[in-house]
């Protein structure tokens, strides 16, 4: 937890006993994009997994990324979300992923090896808000020379970009778009 001033905290501890294999990691301080990395080090899977908040999984959306990573060789970085319009496709064995011109944002998967081989999250924004600088971190997986792709179907549904939830908690919104840098709003 990025020191979340809501539920987050206790609803981490609580997952955290009722599961052996969660340990919570509770940052007494917002570290904006580099709090993935406190939590990618004390990791020990093949595959890492990178979510926000507003997110709702679909079925099977584990095993459809899984599956992707596993077939396509290099596949660095994939997005959770389908690319919008689609660029150059990749297929592999009847799978389709969708190379990337520039970043697939913050939620996506990627091979652990890719951390191994020295790619790390940075930060952006305006404190107190801060947030994962997802173009930094697409430049540097392709930099270490791995592919970044979209999926070819959105295995999500971003509540953050629908306008009930930016009626619902527009302070928030406003203050997420005013701590971007001019031009990345």
């Amino acid at each position: 937890d990025n020191n979340s001033d809501d539920e987050t905290r206790r609803i981490i501890n609580d997952l955290s006993q009722q599961y052996t294999g969660l340990r919570a990691i509770l940052l007494e301080e917002n570290a904006g994009g580099e709090s993935f990395n406190v939590g990618l080090a004390a990791c020990r899977g093949r595959y890492l997994h990178f979510s926000e908040n507003d997110l709702e999984y679909l079925p099977g959306w584990d095993r459809t990324l899984l599956t992707k990573l596993e077939l396509f060789p290099r596949l660095g970085q994939l997005s959770l979300a389908r690319s919008r319009p689609p660029t150059t496709p990749w297929i592999v064995d009847g799978l389709t992923v969708y190379l990337a011109r520039g970043n697939v944002m913050t939620p996506s998967v990627m091979p652990r090896e890719v951390y191994d081989a020295g790619v790390r999250w940075t930060t952006r924004g305006v404190a107190p808000v801060l947030f994962p600088n997802d173009g930094r971190f697409s430049d540097s997986v392709k930099e270490h020379g791995y592919v970044v792709a979209w999926n070819d179907v959105d295995v999500v549904i971003n509540h953050g970009f629908m306008v009930e939830e930016y009626v619902r908690r527009l302070p928030y919104y406003v203050a997420n778009y005013m701590a971007k840098p001019l031009g990345e709003g």
